[in-house]
């Protein structure tokens, strides 16, 4: 809580920029959010966190039926 910050970076296919992918739709959707010292997210953030899933869970006319 000095500043520093846990970050860590990887790669999606089996290896850096190669091979299929290694996660469903679902496990890769991730943003970094700052949590407060209670443990939860700023409201803020939360409201746009909120906002984005209630978009990506809009059906699309792009998107194929499942």
């Amino acid at each position: 809580m000095d500043g520093a910050q846990i970050h860590v970076l990887s790669f999606l296919g089996e290896r850096w920029g190669m091979g299929s992918p290694r996660f469903s739709e679902e496990q890769v959707v991730a943003w970094n959010a700052p949590i407060q010292r209670n443990g939860l997210i700023s409201p803020p953030f939360l409201a746009q966190l909120t906002a984005v899933g209630k978009a990506l869970a809009r059906p699309s006319s792009s998107q194929p039926d499942k």
